[in-house]
């Protein structure tokens, strides 16, 4: 059975997940056993990662961390910027994003390019803490209309951690955290 909260992370995240996909991830050397590195894209450099799915106990819920992690050509600036304003989210994650980017601002996205920002599919996220260039946590405070986990994302937050390795390159590590 696949795991509600890594499926419900993906989904928040905006990250297609399948049982195949989670099959098909690779363990990140040193890092726990939930830490995944995506496939390798032309370049033979990682794709963003996709989130391991553990198997589901019937007798105790999993609250272990759900990882994913990823090197990513690009300085800890650009990576910064891709993921803390509403242009860079724009570019890569939801045609329809916007970033308020203090504690307690909203990050707000729509999957849909026919939908729009306030439409019942937008999900809302809610900025916990942040520092600059370094770590952002968020908290889906709206799900989208018909997600089938309303009750798991109001126990679950995500933390992102940016690690500049070199001038051109950044480790993203994401962390889904709750019940």
């Amino acid at each position: 059975m696949l795991n509600t909260r890594a499926l419900l992370l993906a989904s928040v995240l905006g990250t297609a997940l399948s049982e195949a996909d989670a099959q098909a991830t690779k363990p990140v050397a040193g890092a726990s056993p939930t830490a995944v590195e995506g496939p390798a894209n032309k370049r033979g450099t990682k794709s963003p990662a996709t989130p391991a799915i553990p198997s589901e106990s019937a007798s105790a819920p999993d609250i272990s961390p759900i990882v994913s992690e990823a090197i990513i050509e690009a300085s800890v600036d650009v990576v910064w910027e891709k993921w803390a304003t509403s242009a860079g989210l724009r570019s890569w994650l939801a045609p329809h994003a916007e970033i308020d980017l203090r504690i307690g601002g909203r990050m707000r996205t729509n999957y849909s390019a026919q939908g729009s920002l306030g439409d019942p599919q937008t999900i809302e996220n809610t900025i916990l803490s942040l520092d600059a260039k370094r770590m952002l946590s968020i908290q889906v405070s709206k799900a989208p209309e018909g997600l089938p986990f309303v009750n798991t994302i109001q126990h679950m937050w995500t933390v992102l951690y940016f690690e500049p390795l070199w001038p051109d390159r950044t480790r993203l590590r994401v962390v889904g955290l709750g019940e």
